[in-house]
């Protein structure tokens, strides 16, 4: 039996008597047990359970799913001066959950997010700062929020600071504090971080190094960052980062996408900067076929001929 099974029904008076940690506990627990807890925490005053209702409701988690009454959720937590509640706010209105997209609105939040100190409302609203939206471009008040993030260990924000420090905005170009946040994302377990950091390494001549961060980024990334590490790993000049690339591309067949099985089946079959392997290069062109890529046929043909 769960812990929340033992509660036995929800009431008001079981919640006010469960110490802070238990509280939290029981709010965060699994969506289909929780959720009447939840609710009834939220419908009583409690921010966290506001912040969690509005989670739940996002996602539709525990509940159907309900855009518009998350965010009258997360505005509710957000007036008792919850921060973490103002940034999903904000979150909202800059991807239209429950309403319209707003950058203007948007951004609003993340400020007061920010103000609060709260480190992903720092973050988000230093991209409405770097990106414009909403507000007027400000690359040296981005930085700014983006240190603030950083100061509390955000890895995403040292990504960004690594990034600014490298390409000059908003701040002198400075690729030794460039070299200082992105290894700090990357050792945070950020995938952009973990590229960002191994070019810099390869770039130094610290192949083996690199390669370890490069294989993170591959693992833990998203199919753009694995495809871009294919590539310019195998096409590039440092022998000792190719296998790697070779894997970042078969990682990226886990996309289930017919042109990534075919560039990965051609690079095996001819042995592209890496050794030959006919039998997998054709099971992965033999994929991208069935996938309905049109090459992959002629490229078989052309094989066997």
């Amino acid at each position: 039996m769960s812990d929340t099974a033992k509660l036995g029904a929800p009431s008001v008076e079981k919640l006010r008597r469960l110490r802070p940690r238990a509280l939290a506990a029981l709010l965060s627990g699994d969506p289909a047990d929780a959720a009447p807890w939840v609710e009834l925490a939220a419908r009583h005053g409690l921010a966290g359970g506001q912040l969690r209702l509005g989670r739940m409701l996002l996602d539709g988690a525990g509940m159907p799913q309900d855009g518009a009454a998350a965010l009258g959720w997360f505005k509710t937590a957000a007036r008792s001066g919850d921060a973490e509640a103002m940034n999903m706010v904000g979150r909202c209105y800059e991807n239209g959950w429950g309403t319209a997209k707003d950058s203007e609105v948007a951004a609003g939040w993340y400020r007061r997010s920010a103000e609060a100190g709260h480190d992903w409302g720092e973050y988000n609203y230093a991209n409405m700062l770097f990106d414009g939206l909403g507000v007027a471009v400000d690359l040296p008040a981005a930085l700014g929020w983006y240190l603030k993030a950083c100061a509390k260990g955000h890895p995403r924000a040292m990504n960004q600071a690594g990034r600014c420090h490298e390409e000059g905005w908003g701040v002198m170009r400075d690729l030794t504090a460039a070299a200082h946040w992105y290894r700090k994302s990357a050792e945070g377990g950020y995938f952009r971080g973990q590229y960002n950091h191994a070019a810099m390494l390869a770039a130094q001549g610290r192949v083996q190094e690199a390669a370890g961060w490069y294989a993170k980024a591959a693992d833990g990334g998203t199919l753009e960052i694995r495809r871009r590490i294919g590539r310019e790993l195998l096409g590039g000049d440092q022998p000792g980062l190719r296998a790697v690339g070779l894997r970042a591309l078969e990682l990226a067949c886990e996309s289930g996408q017919a042109s990534d099985c075919f560039h990965y089946g051609r690079v095996l079959l001819h042995g592209f900067r890496c050794a030959q392997n006919v039998e997998a290069g054709t099971d992965w062109l033999q994929r991208a076929a069935r996938l309905g890529h049109e090459g992959a046929a002629e490229e078989l043909d052309r094989a066997a001929a």
